[in-house]
C-alpha cells in the first residue's frame, strides 16, 4: 500500500518537473487579466481632456517672441519671410483637446489644427496650418507625452508635461530646420477645463 503512495507522490513530483523545465525552456505563457502588459494607451488616459490657455492671446506673444529671437541673425529680408512662414504653421490657440480612441491619440489646438497618430506607431499624414504635408507621430516618453510633426524643410517636436494633479499641462514646442541658425522653443501652459 506505501508502494501505491510513493508511486503518486513520485509521479506528481516528476509532473511538476516536466511542468517545470518546459516552462523554463520554453517561457510562462502569459494568464490573461494577470500578465497582461499595458498597451501604450493605457499611459495616456490622464493626458485626454480639455485644456484652456493661460495666456489671453492664445500664446502668440511668446510664440513670436521665440521665433524673432531664433531668425534675428538671418537678415531683413529673409527675416520677414521666415518670420511669416513660421508664424503661419505655429498659429496661437486658447483651446487644447487630446482625445484617445483605443490607441489612436488626437491632440487638437482648437480652431487651428488637429493631428491624430496611432500612440507609440507609425507617423500619420496631415496638412499643417499652413497647408504643407506633416507627419505626425505621439509617444510617451519619461513621463510626457511628445509629438514629433515632420516637413520636408524640418521638424517640430512638442512636449506636454501634465502636472501632478493632473489640473495643469504645459507645452514646449522645439522648432529645426537646416534653414534655421539655432532651434526656436516656446512654452505655453494650459488648465484643464474638462
Amino acid at each position: 500500500m506505501n508502494g501505491g503512495r510513493v508511486g503518486v507522490v513520485g509521479l506528481t513530483v516528476a509532473v511538476a518537473f516536466a511542468v517545470g523545465s518546459a516552462l523554463m525552456l520554453f517561457g510562462r505563457q502569459p494568464v490573461p487579466g494577470v500578465d497582461a502588459q499595458p498597451s501604450p494607451a493605457s499611459g495616456v488616459s490622464a493626458w485626454v481632456g480639455t485644456y484652456r490657455n493661460r495666456a489671453g492671446d492664445g500664446g502668440a506673444a511668446a510664440i513670436g517672441s521665440a521665433v524673432d529671437a531664433g531668425i534675428e541673425s538671418m537678415g531683413p529680408l529673409v527675416e520677414r519671410i521666415a518670420r511669416r512662414r513660421i508664424l503661419a504653421s505655429n498659429p496661437p490657440f486658447q483651446t487644447l483637446r487630446i482625445e484617445l480612441d483605443a490607441n489612436e491619440l488626437t491632440v487638437e489646438f482648437v480652431g487651428a489644427r488637429r493631428y491624430r497618430a496611432p500612440l507609440g506607431g507609425a507617423a500619420a499624414t496631415h496638412r499643417g496650418p499652413d497647408g504643407t504635408e506633416v507627419r505626425v507621430s505621439f509617444r510617451l516618453r519619461n513621463g510626457r507625452l511628445v509629438e514629433r510633426i515632420e516637413a520636408d524643410e524640418g521638424f517640430s517636436t512638442n512636449t506636454y508635461t501634465l502636472s501632478d494633479d493632473a489640473r495643469q499641462l504645459s507645452l514646449r514646442s522645439t522648432m529645426e530646420s537646416d534653414r534655421l541658425p539655432a532651434p526656436i522653443t516656446y512654452t505655453l501652459r494650459f488648465r484643464r477645463e474638462s
